[in-house]
């Protein structure tokens, strides 16, 4: 008979060892997780705050403060997790350079840009580069100077209709009519014959949607707001069905006049889309991305006039000298040339840039950002806020708005073009707008005066573009 026996069998385990072993193993597995996760990277300043919920909340409340004050903290480069996601902030002008640098995987950006995936705004990765290559031969300057009469003659409309109601006595609400100009100029470039009435609809349609993707950011799924732009969502989506459904037939002949009939061309060839509700969704994402990013740049643009009557008179004397009168038929390479005029919307854009970041890229090999070595898996994002902070605080009267600088040779135009991208990955609308905005300067300069209601207060962009107290103004 043996001395003594060895039983291994997990049966032979007293219950309690269980209830004490257990958590245990949880909690080393845990506390090793956590360390690998949130710690790995300590060479890399910034902090992943909470497990899980990381920085999310601090983000979502205020985007630009959450920039801000990690700036200031942690320098121009710094991590942190949002919504369980390892996230690189470039705020440098190379640093946003070299994000956009970064090679997507073959699925694109990150599932992060849910909101981008709601509008179905179109493609990605590989099939990306083919549209902008598309686009960039339908968006020539021969195009542009095509459709240049019909740019400039919807906005002399709207600058008419302002200094009618001014001239009433009445004034004008700026974050309602700067949405008129751009939304004209995009359903002129995709409808034939559209009505008055017609356009009002789709105005409101687009606002409620505006309105209800930045309420997700600021509340919740659960906001009427949201629900309202959901339903306003399904209806436009209807009338572009309709106007889709006119153009099938003749859409090879369409494709290079027509707006629209390019867009679903090119989704259709690159099997993009399957239906008239997919095709639908195509078209409004773009719609919406023109609608809205040039209107809260005409916002701003109003907003630093106000403030600044003696620039407005000098676009004026600019356009006096160039020949231009209010009547002119502008043209692209006449606007260009406008050297005041650029100055003034590249000041706009330094002051204040135009959104706080760029879509989120998946890093899938490590790389060398910002002058640390960033593993694969990290998020990049390119924080053209964070830009224009560096550039408020570092320039002498940074915060003063003072297009001159751009003219004096005092300071380059360093990050005041990261709104549009940075190659390879260029906005393909950027010469539409821009064509906007000096087209828009040039006439509203050459008609008047901006005359705000009283004092105005400090300008915000989150949820929605607006001036504490509003901001009301006349022509005159």
């Amino acid at each position: 008979m043996p001395l003594f026996s060895l039983d291994l069998s997990l049966a032979s385990i007293d219950p309690s060892a269980w209830r004490v072993a257990v958590p245990l193993a949880i909690a080393g597995a845990s506390t090793y997780f956590l360390f690998a996760h949130y710690y790995a990277e300590s060479h890399i300043p910034g902090s992943y705050g909470f497990p899980v919920v990381g920085e999310t909340l601090d983000f979502i409340w205020n985007p630009r403060q959450f920039v801000e004050k990690r700036l200031k903290r942690y320098g121009p480069t710094f991590k942190t997790s949002i919504f369980g996601n390892k996230v690189l902030f470039l705020t440098t002008d190379e640093g946003c350079r070299q994000a956009f640098r970064v090679e997507p995987k073959s699925g694109g950006v990150h599932s992060f840009e849910t909101i981008k995936q709601f509008l179905q705004i179109g493609p990605t990765g590989k099939t990306h580069t083919e549209f902008r290559k598309n686009f960039a031969q339908f968006l020539n300057k021969g195009y542009l100077a095509s459709v240049s009469p019909m740019f400039v003659r919807i906005i002399r409309e709207e600058i008419d209709e302002w200094h009618r109601v001014s001239a009433a006595g009445r004034y004008i609400r700026a974050e309602d009519v700067v949405k008129n100009i751009p939304l004209s100029i995009i359903l002129n470039m995709s409808i034939k014959d559209v009505s008055p009435e017609k356009k009002a609809e789709i105005f409101d349609l687009l606002a409620d949607v505006s309105a209800g993707i930045r309420s997700v950011v600021a509340s919740s799924l659960l906001s009427p707001t949201f629900a309202k732009g959901i339903r306003s969502h399904r209806r436009l989506c209807k009338i572009i069905e309709a106007e889709i459904h006119t153009i099938m037939p003749d859409l090879d002949a369409l494709k290079d006049s027509n707006f629209m009939a390019q867009l679903i061309s090119f989704a259709l060839q690159h099997n993009l889309v399957s239906g008239s509700v997919s095709q639908a969704r195509y078209v409004m994402g773009f719609w919406f991305a023109a609608f809205d990013t040039t209107s809260t740049t005409l916002f701003q643009l109003l907003y630093n006039l106000s403030l600044n009557p003696d620039v407005l008179a000098k676009i004026r004397e600019e356009a006096l000298a160039a020949g231009f009168s209010y009547q002119s038929d502008l043209t692209t390479s006449d606007l260009s040339n406008l050297k005041y005029t650029n100055a003034v919307i590249k000041e706009t854009f330094r002051l204040r840039a135009l959104g706080v970041m760029h879509m989120f890229r998946e890093l899938h090999e490590p790389t060398e950002l910002g002058g640390y070595q960033v593993p694969k898996g990290f998020l990049l994002t390119a924080a053209i806020h964070g830009n224009s902070v560096t550039s408020q605080e570092s320039l002498e009267d940074g915060h003063r708005f003072k297009p001159e600088r751009f003219l004096d040779g005092s300071v380059q135009a360093t990050g005041t073009d990261l709104i549009w991208g940075a190659p390879p990955r260029v906005c393909g609308g950027m010469d539409i707008a821009m064509l906007e905005l000096r087209a828009t300067l040039v006439l509203l300069a050459l008609k008047g005066t901006i005359k705000p209601k009283g004092a105005l207060g400090e300008i915000y962009d989150f949820p929605v573009t607006h001036i504490k107290g509003g901001f009301d103004f006349q022509i005159v």
